[in-house]
């Protein structure tokens, strides 16, 4: 019984509700690790954000769209955008961050953070666009497939 809970929920989520499933839980534990322990090193990086609001909101950020994340795990292509779009953004504004708090002197090191947080963006990116591809094109060959079987006499014909 357990095994078939697993088949489908394996079918339900698919390659996209993987990448949402993981973001999100991720996402969820540092929003809580952030708010639980202000970190000397992370405060220093997300200088630019932490003037903005403080630490602890960005931590909820992170909890909220991971939470978003886990919601449209599930959810068929198309239909998860708001995942993925919500996936992108604590990541993509932490690497923004790091670079500004390298360039600018307030934190010369942050710059070696930014591309390990501009990869997640990216990697989600490429799921969801290469996942959309491979629907549409999984999508055509059985349109042709259904047009094929309504020719008389069928392909050798």
């Amino acid at each position: 019984m357990l095994a078939a809970a697993a088949r489908a929920a394996h079918q339900r989520l698919g390659g996209r509700g993987y990448a949402l499933l993981g973001a999100g839980s991720a996402y969820v534990m540092y929003g809580v690790g952030i708010i639980q322990d202000h970190r000397p090193a992370v405060n220093k990086a997300a200088v630019v954000l932490t003037h903005a609001f403080p630490l602890t909101y960005w931590g909820v950020l992170w909890i909220v769209c991971g939470g978003v994340a886990l919601i449209c795990a599930p959810r068929r292509a198309g239909h998860d955008v708001a995942g993925f779009g919500l996936a992108a953004l604590p990541p993509g504004l932490w690497a923004a961050a790091y670079v500004i708090a390298s360039v600018t002197g307030r934190y010369p090191r942050a710059w070696t953070g930014a591309p390990a947080w501009l990869l997640i963006p990216e990697l989600l990116a490429v799921v969801a666009v290469l996942s959309t591809q491979l629907l549409t094109a999984r999508r055509r060959v059985a349109d042709l497939e259904a047009r094929i079987t309504q020719i008389p006499g069928g392909v050798h014909g």
